[in-house]
């Protein structure tokens, strides 16, 4: 197959409808609020992550005291 002569890939056409959504919209894009928002962004997606290590860490600290209590027992 000849890929030479495609006229338009997908990415330029999602390029084109977002641009056109940009300069539809009346508001003006500022590089500070971009910031803020990337930085909102981060800091939850930091914060679900170690919530998520947290939990992880405490359910294997419980495996391991279950697992203590039960290797103790008269069986």
């Amino acid at each position: 197959m000849n890929y030479g002569n495609t006229p338009a890939l997908f990415s330029d056409a999602l390029e084109r409808a977002y641009t056109q959504a940009v300069m539809d919209t009346s508001e003006s894009l500022s590089i500070k609020d971009m910031v803020k928002s990337i930085a909102r962004g981060a800091k939850r997606i930091g914060s679900r992550t170690a919530r998520t290590i947290g939990e992880v860490i405490n359910a294997q600290a419980e495996a391991r005291a279950r697992d203590a209590r039960y290797s103790r027992s008269q069986w």
